[in-house]
């Protein structure tokens, strides 16, 4: 995340608004955009609907505006515009709340006699746009606005040793959109102070504390292990006096964080977690799913099948499919389809490059994939690009062996790149697309992959899998080649 923010103002000085003002300027302003989506979508579809021959009055429509406000509080319910929520949990707010608003107008129209005209497809249809314009509109929002120094709570970080400095650097890459960084505060002696790290200056943590300053209206983040012991309650106790809102990271809870809720255990603090993808009826249900999505596509883009395979065999005579063998739930090998995009003896064009070519070993054994890859034909080459090569995969889907979304199939030779942590990617079947793939895709380092596809399964829910396959057209277009 980039932030060029931060190096003007120190935490003590008037700068800052308080925490709760800041939070309803930003909160506003979602919903000041949510009400633009709202209405924008109601007067295309009401006049849409007009145009396409529908018999009521546009009048009829104007008098319905109270709709607007119900639904923005619907959203506030589900807690649409809590500022720090996560991506997929916001559009699991935005679309409930667009269900249930659907549902009780559904109802109100078949129970209730009403004095004006009400058109299901206005209904139906605005509800099905209002369900990817929203989260959208809160994504785009929040993006833009984030260059803006107004926006994001302004957040103060705290770490015991200066070794501990990296994780800072890591967190700034994927740094909730919502948080402002101003200050990294160092513990030890030793400390940077006075340097910066990733853009944020630093200073010693004990003396910040031992000035006096007025309360900060931010976010205090405090990094903590099991051997800080007392250091670490003294200054969780100082920082309550001094900060509006403590958020405390601990190496021990890095296991599944997305729908992690506190409970109350013996007077003290707990975190219950559920690993959702070890729970049989969830598997079940997202089976389920994957085979009643994958059989539509199939017969759904059946004449799309047709049309490549016929341009796969003019450009480069030979088998329309190409089958892999790849590792799958439980560490069961599979074979996996994909639309043939290299020339039909690939593997022995291969040994002999390799042979030849020790910079494009060194690319092969790093990674297994190669950018400029003459084995590809022309074809093979958009199929890539676009992805489409993988469509195949479907009858994978439709098979067991693979899912809609899920880890990156790996092949055997991958393995001990994946380390200890391919124990748990093994527990769940490989996905056709998946978080590395909307976050990135070939551009991330390796050890980035495998980190994507172990919080994926750490965090599963419906609402990730939906986010992630709205992300999928998108990350497709942005990030190239495929691999």
């Amino acid at each position: 995340m980039d932030r060029s923010i931060m190096h003007q103002h120190t935490p003590d000085q008037s700068i800052f608004p308080l925490i709760g003002r800041k939070s309803t300027v930003m909160q506003l302003t979602l919903i000041g955009v949510d009400a633009l989506v709202i209405t924008t979508v109601f007067m295309m579809t009401v006049y849409g609907r007009h145009l396409a021959g529908g018999s009521f009055e546009l009048s009829e429509y104007w008098v319905q505006w109270p709709v607007i406000p119900l639904y923005l509080l619907a959203i506030a319910s589900f807690g649409g515009y809590d500022m720090l929520l996560s991506q997929p949990q916001e559009l699991r707010a935005t679309s409930l709340a667009t269900i249930f608003i659907i549902a009780v107008l559904s109802s109100v129209t078949f129970w209730v006699r009403l004095p004006f005209f009400h058109s299901r497809a206005v209904l139906l249809l605005g509800g099905a746009l209002l369900l990817v314009l929203l989260p959208t509109a809160h994504y785009g929002t929040k993006r833009f606005f984030s260059r803006y120094d107004w926006w994001g709570f302004p957040t103060v970080f705290y770490v015991f040793e200066k070794k501990e400095a990296h994780f800072i650097r890591l967190m700034m890459l994927r740094l909730h959109i919502c948080l402002r960084p101003v200050l990294l505060l160092l513990h030890r002696e030793d400390s940077l102070d006075g340097e910066t790290v990733a853009g944020i200056p630093v200073e010693d943590g004990p003396e910040y504390f031992s000035r006096p300053g007025r309360r900060f209206d931010g976010i205090f983040i405090f990094l903590g292990y099991p051997q800080q012991g007392s250091g670490a309650r003294t200054v969780l106790r100082r920082a309550e006096h001094r900060f509006a809102r403590t958020i405390i990271l601990h190496e021990s809870l890095n296991f599944g964080n997305q729908w992690a809720k506190p409970v109350e255990m013996g007077h003290h603090l707990g975190l219950e977690v559920v690993q959702r993808l070890l729970d049989g009826n969830r598997v079940a249900a997202k089976r389920c799913v994957d085979a009643l999505l994958a059989s539509a596509l199939l017969a759904l883009l059946s004449p799309v099948f047709l049309l490549l395979a016929l341009a796969i065999v003019v450009n480069s005579p030979g088998p329309v499919f190409f089958r892999h063998n790849r590792l799958g739930r439980g560490g069961a090998p599979f074979r996996v389809w994909k639309f043939r995009t290299m020339v039909p003896n690939a593997a022995t064009v291969l040994d002999k490059m390799l042979e030849v070519d020790l910079a494009l070993r060194a690319e092969w054994e790093a990674s297994h994939k190669l950018k400029r890859d003459p084995r590809v034909t022309r074809v093979g080459a958009f199929l890539r690009r676009t992805s489409l090569d993988e469509l195949p995969q479907l009858f994978n889907v439709l098979a067991g062996d693979m899912s809609l979304i899920g880890p990156r199939p790996i092949i055997a030779e991958e393995l001990d790149k994946y380390g200890e942590q391919y124990e748990m990617v093994s527990r769940v079947r490989p996905g056709m697309t998946g978080l590395w793939q909307v976050s990135g895709r070939s551009s991330l380092p390796y050890e980035t992959r495998v980190e994507l596809d172990t919080y994926y399964i750490k965090n599963w829910s419906f609402w990730l899998d939906l986010y992630i396959m709205l992300k999928t057209p998108w990350a497709v277009l942005r990030f190239g080649d495929a691999q």
